[in-house]
């Protein structure tokens, strides 16, 4: 799916990379006035597809943002026509998470899709063909790789504007969900005492990146 965009960073990997070392995904974030918790881990109950929003081609017209510091950098393709939103300040929020957790050496890719590319995804992954918010995939960080995130933007949409998120916050909460999850954070089949240990991470790094001048 990604290979198009990210050959030139991953030639040394192959595709085959990006599938066979998945970490379980697609998992909703929680906290004070957040999208509630799941139970269970690895899917949105949500069937709703909109059929009104369409993927478009990972590098079409002015949908692929790159935020490059220190030569290294977040990539974002945007792969959906359902929602619009601000890809400059989402990389460098982005960014700026990667500085707070010390890892901004790495490159991190974004793909924004909608319900219906991620449904697939989640089939093909998990078994599950139905709308999820996030799923990350690890990488490779001897190749300067962090990971990749693919989130649907239709699905964070509906779960975060009710309580006032914009579309960049929504996206941006469920981002850091996905980041914690490559650095190895779990909140699925542990204790509660690890589990709140990535809700807290989570909460703690949102607050941060809301209370800075991008």
């Amino acid at each position: 799916m990604f290979q198009d965009v990210r050959a030139w960073l991953v030639v040394a990997l192959g595709a085959e990379r990006i599938t066979t070392r998945v970490i379980p995904g697609a998992h909703l974030g929680a906290g004070h006035g957040r999208p509630a918790r799941m139970s269970e881990s690895h899917a949105g109950t949500s069937r709703y597809i909109n059929p009104g929003c369409g993927s478009r081609p990972a590098l079409g017209n002015n949908n692929f943002f790159f935020l490059a510091v220190n030569g290294m950098g977040v990539n974002i393709v945007d792969k959906q026509d359902c929602h619009s939103f601000d890809r400059q300040y989402l990389a460098a929020a982005v960014n700026r998470i990667l500085e707070l957790l010390e890892v901004a050496d790495l490159i991190l890719e974004i793909t924004i899709v909608d319900d219906l590319e991620i449904s697939q995804l989640n089939a093909t992954h998990f078994g599950r063909e139905q709308p999820t918010n996030v799923i990350s995939f690890p990488q490779d960080a001897d190749y300067g790789l962090l990971g990749d995130v693919v989130i649907s933007i239709e699905t964070v949409v509906r779960e975060t504007a009710a309580q006032g998120y914009s579309v960049e916050e929504g996206l941006l909460y469920y981002i850091i969900h996905a980041i914690l999850h490559l650095l190895k954070y779990e909140h699925v089949g542990v204790s509660e005492e690890v589990a709140g240990k990535m809700y807290r991470k989570q909460e703690e790094l949102f607050e941060q990146v809301l209370s800075f001048s991008l």
